[in-house]
């Protein structure tokens, strides 16, 4: 049985985009590899990169699918 999630509003979905860039940004400026910051967060790689990586078209995309269904 698959769990259901509420989509999220565009609006929500553009300040995580924002989010993700600006947590990059920070990193890069500050020349550390996605290992340290993981390790200084207390996360994993993979959810450092999810966060990162997280864009509008992305929500945009899973909100039309989940209405086709």
């Amino acid at each position: 049985m698959s769990k259901k999630t509420a989509p999220l509003l565009l609006k929500t979905a553009a300040l995580l985009s924002n989010l993700g860039d600006r947590l990059k940004l920070a990193r890069l400026r500050r020349k550390l590899t996605a290992k340290q910051v993981a390790e200084r967060a207390g996360i994993s790689v993979m959810t450092l990169r999810s966060l990162e990586t997280v864009s509008t078209q992305h929500f945009f995309s899973i909100r039309v699918f989940k209405r086709c269904e």
